[in-house]
């Protein structure tokens, strides 16, 4: 996983944020500027229709979210954080889950640790090999709990 995200601009909390800083951006006629703000938040495709005026904003909060889970994921070809960012894009149509998902500090990589950790508590022997598993299921209600309620840190 990406460890520097977010350098030029900073992380963004919501989707509301982001559509000033382009307001802002394109205002100022720097289009340049407003170009690498949403590569930084993964809205590139939604900039050109921006800065067409084919759309009044930058970005919906279901188009926020998913944007910040291709920049945090851009590049990982790991089988297993594919599966975690599927599930989390499958999931942003959830006005809610979306909202939770653009959070500050909140993180693919976080949510995809607690499903190993879990796994790590599950241990089996199959044919003759140890093997740590974490249905999905619970891997999905670990996801959403650490999104929708907090951190979950006791």
């Amino acid at each position: 996983m990406k460890k520097n995200l977010f350098q030029t601009f900073g992380e963004f909390d919501s989707f509301a944020e982001i559509n000033e800083a382009a307001e802002g951006l394109l205002m100022e006629g720097d289009l340049k500027g407003l170009r690498e703000l949403a590569a930084e938040n993964g809205l590139e495709e939604e900039a050109e229709q921006y800065i067409k005026k084919e759309t009044e904003e930058l970005c919906g909060p279901v188009e926020a979210a998913i944007g910040k889970i291709r920049v945090e994921c851009k590049g990982d070809n790991d089988p297993f954080y594919e599966d975690v960012m599927d599930y989390l894009m499958s999931n942003c149509d959830d006005l809610d889950f979306a909202l939770a998902v653009r959070k500050k500090g909140k993180r693919v990589s976080e949510a995809a640790d607690r499903i190993v950790k879990e796994a790590f508590k599950n241990t089996a022997w199959i044919n003759g090999r140890h093997c740590n598993y974490c249905g999905p299921m619970r891997g999905y209600q670990l996801i959403r709990e650490y999104y929708l309620k907090g951190d979950g840190r006791s």
